[in-house]
Formats: structure tokens, C-alpha cells, sequence
């Protein structure tokens, strides 16, 4: 069974099915670039960490790093199971720290099963890198089960060999919690854009219908025949402009169906005058036929009547001339209003073209619009994470300047650079706002500019539309004008023929009237 829908109701349910399917790809396509965003945020703030983890060590503890009758020092200190400066490392940064001597766990702030993870070996790719090469390696990896955004730096001596090596770790946890709480308020964003835009888009087709119906009964009643109705439509838009097209068209058709009607009277009246002639001709025969019986009574009685029957063929002869000149008249008038219908017919087809192409470049152009939405909501998504890493590292400098402080006159150098850091992120967070509201601002402008061309193009649609309804009516005009030509040059035949019959019978009139005055002169 097909259902038949109305046209306001297909409208609400492709628009919506729209909305519902963007939403769908937008969601999956940015639950995609997050994850992808916030992994390397959290490796770059994992370096940033190491970084900062490696010049407070360096700071606290001044000195090189050696290995000392088995154990790792760094000038006098030992790190061997030093777990008061992991922790303090993890709880300034919020992040797991190791130190290894060679690929060995050494001191760790990571648990399993309720102890320090120590004495364990470092994985392969890690020892391939940082051990060998002597490298930072940073990526994802798997630590005691758990999957971590790593930072690893080696530990050389003053000879330049690498003795151990210095991790630092984000949790998958955190980017677990960042995804969640985006996706619950994305998913409340979409149910809302959804929401909204099914009004705006039942109040917009109600409106449409409206004014759909206005143009729809006008030409339900011109197709009866009824032209009194015009409609009026100041929305200012093409179905405005259709609405006077029509008003115009009714107008024009008025003007020729009212000159048709002249044109019809003329003939009617050219018909009782040729029906006159043609009864004036019947008595006229009737008197000759009369005079001829009547020759025998006498000659001169014969020759008036012949003379009387001449001078009444003579005003036949002049009305059925009048007449065919009338016919002619008809015949051009009816010939002009065909050429003008057929140019109405033209203009009709050049509006459907216009509108037609009228159609593609909104199609193109939305388009385009819809790109550059993509585009801007891409670089919003950029600069979000450009301010979450702005305040991560603003953090990480007030962090800082405390440990400098801690450090006393050995942590003032270490202070000064915090403080800059610290404004550094400050205005990249401020900057990154600015963008992300002028970004936010054009993809409202652009919105709202893909909803109007679409519905441009709808009521683009529908005119074209009409307008081919328009352009048939036109034709049937047309024909119907070409059938009265034909009939109206046949008439004017027909009389150019009667005429020439009373001319013959008038010439032979005026032969009797002489043949019976010779008779009578004779």
C-alpha cells in the first residue's frame, strides 16, 4: 500500500530525517576527531609533564646521573625506592611516574595488588628507543594492564651513556571522563537542534501551505473560467513574484478574452446583416419571378420591376461586401491574439528557464555553505583543544612557581620562566576563546543561510511547478484561438462567394431590363 502524504508533511519528514542524519554523522565523525584530540593532548601534556618532571629533579637535585655500587644516583641522592619523589611528581601533575635504573623499575607511584610496581622490566619497543638509541619516545602504551599516554626521556651520564630512564604517564581514564561528559552535552545539543528545528520547520511549511493554497484556488477558479479572484503575497520571495506573474497573466487573458468577445459580437452582427442581404435577395428573386409571370400583362410594367430587382441586388451585392470585409477584420484581430498567446506561451518558458537555473546555483551554493560549515567546525574543535591545553599548562606553571618557591633561592630562575609560561597560556586561552566565538558566530550566520537557500530551492521547485501548468494553459489558448481563425476565414470565404453569386445575378438583371426595353421599343 503506497501512502500519500501532503506536501507539508513529506517537508517536515525529509527535513528532519536530515537533521536526524547529520546529527548521526556529525556525532560519530566528532566522538572521532576528540578522541583523536584528547589522546594528543594527553601525550603532549605527558611531555609536557616529563619536561617539567626532569628539570624539577634536575633543580632538587644537582649533580650528574650515575650508577653507583649498583644503584642510581644523581650527585649524592639515591632514587632507588625514593617513593616520597614519585608521588610528589604524580600528585603535582596528576600523572603516573616511574624511574627506571637501566630497563629495571626502580621508584613508581604504580600499584598492582596493593604494591609498588618495582623490579619489572620495561616493554621492548620502549628499551629499543630510549635505551639504545638514547630517544624520547612518546605514545600509548600498556602499563600493568592499563592503557596510559607515555612520556619516556633517558637518564645519561656525564659520558653520555643512558643509565635509566624517566616516565611519566596520563591515564585512558581521563580521556574516558573528557569523552563522556562531551558526549552527554552533545547528545543534549543535538535533541535540542533537533527539537527546535522540527518547529521552525512545522511553523515554516504551515505558512507555505497558506500561501500554496492562495495561488492554488486562484487557479482552480481560472481554469473554471472565474478570473475575478487575484492573489495577494507580500512575502517578497520568488512564490511573491509568482503571485503577481499570475495577477499580471489574469490580467492579460482578461484583455484577450474580452477583445474575443468583440470579435464574436462583430461576427454576429456580420452574420445578421449577411442573413438580411440574404432575405432581401429571396424577395428580390421572389419580385423577379413576379415581373417575369407578369411580362405578358405588359413591357413596361416588366421593365420597372427588373429596374427595382437591379437596384435591391445592387445593396446585396454592398452588404455581403461589407460583411466579407468584416470577416477579414475578424480574421486579422483573431490572428494577433494568436501571436500574442503564443508569445505569452514564450515569456512562460523563459520564466521555467530562469527558474531552473535559478534552482542549480542555490543548489551549488548551498553546497559551498555547507563545506565552509564543516571547515569552521573543525577549527572550533582545534581551538578547544588549544584551550584545554592553554589551562593544563597554566596549572602546570602555578604548580611550578610553588615548587620554585619551595626550592627557595636555588628555584627563582625556575619561578620567572613559570610566570611567563603562565601568561603565555593565558593569552593563548583568551585568543582561543575569541576564535572559538567568531567561529561559533559564523556557523550561526551560515545555518541560518543553509535554511534559507533550501528554502529558496523548495519554493523554486514548486513555482517550476506551476509555471508548467501555466505554460499548457497557454497552449490550449492558443489552439483555441487558431480554431477561430480557421472558422472565421472560412465565413469570409463563404461570403466573398455570395458575393460574387449577387454580382452575376445584378449583371444578369441588367441584361433583362435591356432585352425587355428593346422588346418594349420594339
Amino acid at each position: 500500500m503506497r501512502f500519500k502524504f501532503k506536501l507539508g508533511t513529506k517537508i517536515n519528514l525529509i527535513v528532519i530525517s536530515i537533521v536526524l542524519l547529520l546529527s548521526v554523522i556529525i556525532g560519530g565523525v566528532v566522538v572521532n576527531e576528540v578522541t583523536k584530540g584528547i589522546k594528543a593532548f594527553a601525550i603532549e601534556k605527558a611531555k609536557g609533564d616529563l619536561s617539567i618532571s626532569e628539570r624539577y629533579i634536575r633543580n632538587k637535585f644537582p649533580g650528574e646521573w650515575e650508577i653507583r655500587n649498583g644503584k642510581l644516583y644523581r650527585g649524592d641522592h639515591l632514587f632507588n625506592n625514593d617513593f616520597e619523589l614519585v608521588d610528589a611528581i604524580g600528585q603535582d601533575t596528576g600523572d603516573s611516574v616511574t624511574i627506571f635504573q637501566g630497563d629495571t623499575r626502580i621508584t613508581t607511584n604504580v600499584f598492582v595488588n596493593g604494591e609498588r610496581n618495582i623490579g619489572t622490566a620495561v616493554s621492548p619497543e620502549v628499551r629499543e628507543v630510549v635505551l639504545k638509541k638514547g630517544e624520547n619516545y612518546y605514545g600509548e602504551a600498556k602499563v600493568t594492564g592499563n592503557t596510559f599516554q607515555t612520556a619516556y626521556m633517558p637518564l645519561k651520564n656525564k659520558s653520555g651513556e643512558t643509565v635509566g630512564i624517566l616516565y611519566v604517564g596520563a591515564s585512558q581514564t581521563i580521556i574516558d571522563k573528557i569523552l563522556s561528559d562531551f558526549m552527554t552535552k552533545f547528545l543534549i545539543l543535538i535533541l535540542i537542534v533537533a527539537a527546535v528545528a522540527s518547529l521552525v520547520v512545522f511553523w515554516f511549511t504551515k505558512r507555505l501551505q497558506k500561501r500554496l493554497a492562495a495561488v492554488k484556488s486562484a487557479l482552480e477558479l481560472a481554469g473554471r473560467g472565474d478570473f475575478t479572484a487575484e492573489v495577494i503575497d507580500d512575502a517578497g520571495d520568488e512564490l511573491t513574484d509568482l503571485s503577481k506573474s499570475y495577477n499580471e497573466m489574469k490580467e492579460n487573458l482578461i484583455t484577450m478574452i474580452r477583445g474575443v468577445l468583440e470579435t464574436s459580437d462583430q461576427v454576429a452582427a456580420s452574420s445578421e446583416e449577411l442573413t438580411a442581404g440574404a432575405e432581401q435577395t429571396s424577395r428580390a428573386t421572389e419580385q423577379i419571378t413576379e415581373a417575369i409571370q407578369q411580362v405578358a400583362g405588359g413591357a413596361e410594367t416588366q421593365t420597372q420591376s427588373i429596374e427595382e430587382s437591379a437596384k435591391a441586388l445592387e445593396e446585396v451585392t454592398s452588404g455581403i461586401a461589407a460583411i466579407a470585409e468584416s470577416s477579414a477584420e475578424i480574421a486579422e484581430n483573431t490572428a494577433e491574439a494568436g501571436t500574442r498567446a503564443e508569445e505569452g506561451g514564450k515569456y512562460v518558458e523563459q520564466t521555467s528557464q530562469q527558474m531552473t537555473l535559478i534552482h542549480t546555483t542555490v543548489i551549488e551554493t548551498s553546497k559551498e555553505v555547507q563545506l565552509l560549515n564543516e571547515r569552521s567546525k573543525q577549527i572550533e574543535n582545534i581551538s578547544k583543544v588549544i584551550i584545554d591545553i592553554a589551562s593544563q599548562t597554566n596549572l602546570l606553571a602555578l604548580n611550578a612557581a610553588i615548587e620554585a618557591a619551595r626550592a627557595g633561592e636555588h628555584g627563582k630562575g625556575f619561578a620567572v620562566v613559570a610566570d611567563e609560561v603562565r601568561k603565555l597560556a593565558e593569552q593563548s586561552q583568551e585568543s582561543s576563546s575569541q576564535i572559538s566565538e567568531l567561529i561559533r558566530q559564523i556557523q550561526n550566520d551560515m545555518n541560518q543561510s543553509t535554511d534559507s537557500m533550501n528554502s529558496v530551492k523548495r519554493e523554486v521547485e514548486n513555482g517550476l511547478g506551476i509555471v508548467s501548468r501555466t505554460q499548457k494553459s497557454f497552449e490550449v489558448i492558443l489552439r483555441f484561438m487558431m480554431d477561430i481563425g480557421l472558422k472565421v476565414d472560412d465565413m469570409a470565404a463563404t461570403a466573398q462567394q455570395m458575393s460574387a453569386s449577387t454580382q452575376e445575378n445584378f449583371c444578369g438583371c441588367n441584361r433583362s431590363d435591356s432585352n425587355f426595353k428593346r422588346i418594349f421599343h420594339a
